[in-house]
């Protein structure tokens, strides 16, 4: 462009650079850069800067005319119009830092970069198709996150560290089919039935597992309280001050008559008297068994 020809307030001849306020940076990108752009402080304290009125060709300098790709926006403060100047010109004519300009290219260097790095991660895993990617990155474990996070960072790993990462998934799935496997287990126990056997002075056959023990002092000398439950998980009580003989976790057949049916914290219990244990004797401890 040359000043014969142009009519307008930016011209070069009219340039008076103290009427321009800078309200922003910007880099166009590349093939493999996105665009950015970085606002002045003048703006983020007086947003109304930003607006005005704006030519169109972001990639021609409004003063020189040459191509650019890094372009400074100026606010012309007297017309409160707008216009793109490259970087040469800002430094020259306008006398402005182009220190900002050195800051975009050092991010689009990064974005370049970063780029690589990425194209480079998804052809390592393009490599391994035999490897299930999408279960490990959302399986959650700590250890193959970081693996992946360096995937990420350096573009590839090494054959160890894959081989990591997988075992790793597999003993989290296992563990987890166990888990769920107990879980379901769980569900389809038969809950204990919170309610009463028999009748007081009835006599019974029954099938017990004993619970707890507890041995103390009382008017009939040595007495041992027999906590059990029966094979469909109703509570039992029986003193022991004689020859009944158990131990915890034993499973075994008794007769027995039911003395009386109470209820303690809530759960119904039945009381028991003259308990004997029949043959078989079925025991369910490791310790018994022993």
């Amino acid at each position: 462009m040359t000043d014969a020809i142009r009519t307008d307030i930016h011209r070069p001849l009219a340039l008076v650079p103290e009427d321009y306020l800078e309200a922003g940076w910007y880099d166009l990108g590349g093939a493999e850069e996105p665009p950015q752009m970085r606002l002045s402080d003048a703006v983020h304290r007086d947003f109304s800067l930003w607006g005005g009125v704006y030519t169109d060709e972001l990639w021609r300098c409004d003063h020189c005319g040459a191509r650019l790709r890094y372009g400074c926006e100026l606010v012309h403060r007297p017309s409160g119009s707008h216009i793109h100047v490259g970087e040469t010109c800002l430094n020259n004519r306008f006398s402005r830092s182009t220190a900002e300009f050195q800051r975009l290219r050092r991010t689009a260097a990064l974005d370049r970069q970063a780029q690589r790095l990425l194209q480079a991660s998804l052809r390592f895993r393009a490599d391994h198709p035999e490897v299930a990617w999408a279960d490990l990155d959302a399986c959650g474990n700590a250890f193959i996150a970081d693996v992946l996070r360096k995937l990420r960072q350096y573009g590839d790993i090494s054959a160890r560290q894959l081989e990591a990462i997988q075992t790793a998934y597999e003993r989290d799935a296992q563990r987890a089919a166990v888990a769920v496997g107990q879980f379901l287990a769980g569900l389809y126990q038969p809950q204990p039935r919170n309610e009463f056997i028999g009748q007081p002075g009835e006599r019974l056959g029954l099938q017990v597992t004993v619970r707890s023990i507890r041995s103390f002092e009382s008017q009939w000398g040595q007495t041992t309280l027999y906590g059990m439950v029966d094979d469909q998980g109703r509570s039992l009580r029986y003193f022991s001050t004689g020859s009944f003989d158990a131990e915890r976790d034993q499973t075994l057949t008794i007769r027995a008559t039911v003395k009386a049916h109470e209820d303690y914290q809530g759960e119904r219990q039945t009381v028991l008297t003259r308990a004997v244990v029949q043959a078989p004797l079925h025991v369910t401890s490791q310790r018994a068994a022993e």
